[in-house]
């Protein structure tokens, strides 16, 4: 135990120190999280959307968690495995935490000008989209494939019903992606 060496997520470390952390040229720790999480914003950046992950791949993931300034571990650990089996990893995403900011599709798209947007437990009116999605079925609208599932939270549990849910998922996945 003496030895070993613990290393945190560059989410847990951001939220941690949140209005303490800086960054160091050649710090490794703090390059590390100014690469993967978008800071909360300054007085000048007041309208900008914030997230985990670099959105190098256009693909945006909305969830809904108060406890979290993002996503818990255990849905990150989740979320992480979903995307590996899309051949994505954090850095190609966007995770944004709705029940910490308001945000609309119009400034998700402005922002972030994604192509796919997954929405964990969140109903498209709350991001002003113009209709309604059932869950597991991909709609294309305005150059954009937005799809609704149930909490990632339900997933996870290891009963029929999570594995009948993460089945409904990864058959939307596919479709999404162009997965075979």
């Amino acid at each position: 135990m003496a030895g070993e060496r613990i290393i945190l997520p560059p989410f847990l470390i951001a939220d941690l120190y949140k209005n303490v952390l800086v960054d160091i040229p050649g710090n490794v720790a703090s390059v590390a999280v100014s690469s993967v999480v978008s800071m909360p914003p300054t007085t000048k950046e007041a309208g900008k959307i914030r997230f985990l992950g670099q959105n190098n791949k256009q693909v945006v993931v909305l969830l809904k968690d108060s406890q979290s300034p993002f996503i818990n571990d255990s849905e990150l650990d989740f979320l992480t495995k979903i995307l590996k089996a899309c051949q994505l990893n954090l850095s190609d995403i966007a995770v944004i935490n709705v029940a910490n900011q308001e945000i609309s599709a119009a400034a998700l798209c402005g922002q972030l000008s994604p192509k796919h947007v997954l929405m964990f437990d969140v109903d498209p009116a709350a991001v002003k989209l113009p209709f309604t999605i059932p869950h597991f079925q991909v709609q294309n609208f305005d150059g954009c494939s937005y799809f609704t599932s149930p909490a990632l939270k339900l997933m996870i549990a290891a009963s029929a019903d999570s594995r009948l849910l993460k089945t409904k998922l990864w058959v939307t996945l596919q479709k999404a992606f162009n997965l075979s």
